[in-house]
């Protein structure tokens, strides 16, 4: 078996007491005696999202003679789903064959897992496959000028709003707030008039954080360190930490958020295009989609959410396989089918809006920017120190500044490590 990166063994005992005993997936290939090749893709999307996935691979199933792809849905975040795959190579078994990880991840897993050259793989043939892909979008998936995946799922920050909230509030749904500053006047109406909350900005991981720090001039890496801490962070920081104290922000957690704002409790959510489609079948024509607002005059920088598809095998068929799937992610036929999720298209100049209000997203790409891969064996583990000062600043439990400066000396002493 191929040797993977060791893991100390209080690693392996916290992932076994999570995850509890991990069900055993050979990466071997299986072949039927009709000589096709079965490989295992492993995702983290539930719900709606695991079914207009599942859609896919079953277009591609169907039309394929000689491969056929199993996907295996981990529900959770993408750390839950590489968490999951680190437990089943300390169990000693291979990893999937494919993993969808998170952009933000993806060095994270080569590093970890492996991953195959796509260059060699694909062979003559990958020059074309590449061309099939929009030219930003598949540098989401290279790795230290290598190219280890191609993009999946893409997404964007996007402010959902309830347009019936914001006519029993006397704004005008048809214009949505477009600054920073113009959110805080629409909430606090919104608080003065309705008996409704105002606002949640999304916080399952440093997503959403990321881009606003980003887009006011505070940048996640710098020159090989963490760089938000300086004062147009703080400023950040403050101005999220004060829409909890003036009672914008109710003090719920980012699951009870989403179902609030389904409800029709909460009036605006800062949060990814991705959840489109599940909300709109809740909400129906009361849920509109604009941009994330900017602040001010400045530039928006909106790091590219969703995840990518990285080749884990190590075997040629495995690997020869998984490129016949690749090629059928970079094609028309694919995307009409994984737009209905609420993602973007991944394809050159082909963007099959199966929803009218995923043109937020699309209006916004041209903002995208790489998701902070933090460099080192313990990526996964600055990404968790990020939300727990996020989460600590937010609360009220440290100052802005104090809770930036102690994030990024922490990572600062791990990345590279």
């Amino acid at each position: 078996m191929k040797k993977y990166r060791i893991l100390s063994l209080l690693t392996v005992l916290v992932i076994l007491f999570t995850f509890g005993p991990v069900a055993v997936f050979a990466q071997g290939s299986a072949e039927s005696a009709t000589g096709v090749t079965e490989i295992e893709l492993w995702h983290r999307w539930s719900g709606a999202h695991q079914k207009i996935f599942q859609e896919m691979v079953d277009k591609f199933n169907a039309t394929n003679e000689s491969v056929k792809i199993n996907a295996v849905s981990i529900p959770g975040q993408y750390a839950d789903l590489l968490s999951r795959a680190t437990a089943q190579v300390a169990a000693g078994e291979d990893p999937p064959a494919i993993i969808a990880p998170g952009y933000y991840l993806l060095e994270h897993t080569v590093n970890t897992f492996g991953g195959a050259d796509l260059a060699k793989v694909g062979g003559a043939e990958a020059a074309k496959v590449f061309s099939q892909f929009e030219p930003a979008l598949l540098g989401l998936g290279n790795v230290n000028g290598v190219q280890y995946g191609i993009p999946l799922a893409v997404s964007i920050q996007s402010l959902f709003y309830n347009a019936d909230i914001f006519v029993e509030a006397g704004l005008d749904p048809n214009s949505p707030p477009k600054t920073w500053e113009e959110v805080i006047e629409y909430a606090k109406i919104i608080k003065n008039k309705t008996n409704k909350k105002a606002l949640f900005i999304s916080t399952p991981d440093s997503w959403y954080m990321s881009a606003l720090l980003e887009s006011n001039g505070a940048p996640m890496l710098a020159n090989g360190k963490a760089s938000f801490a300086n004062d147009n962070g703080v400023e950040v920081m403050k101005m999220w930490r004060q829409m909890y104290v003036d009672g914008l922000i109710p003090q719920i957690s980012y699951a009870e958020s989403q179902r609030a704002f389904q409800a029709g409790e909460i009036a605006m959510h800062g949060i990814s295009i991705m959840n489109l489609s599940a909300m709109s079948g809740t909400m129906g024509d009361a849920l509109m989609v604009a941009p994330m607002p900017s602040f001010g005059d400045k530039a928006k920088k909106q790091p590219a959410g969703g995840a990518g598809l990285i080749i884990t095998a190590t075997k040629a068929k495995q690997q020869a396989a998984a490129w016949e799937f690749f090629k059928f992610v970079g094609t028309k036929e694919a995307m009409d089918i994984w737009s209905k999720s609420g993602y973007v298209s991944v394809v050159a100049g082909y963007a099959p809006k199966s929803d009218p209000r995923q043109q937020a997203a699309y209006d916004q790409l041209g903002n995208a920017i790489s998701w902070t891969n933090w460099p080192g064996p313990r990526g996964l583990e600055a990404e968790g120190i990020i939300q727990e000062w996020r989460d600590r600043i937010l609360a009220g439990n440290v100052s802005a500044q104090e809770g930036l400066r102690n994030a990024a000396n922490s990572i600062n002493s791990i990345i590279g490590n």
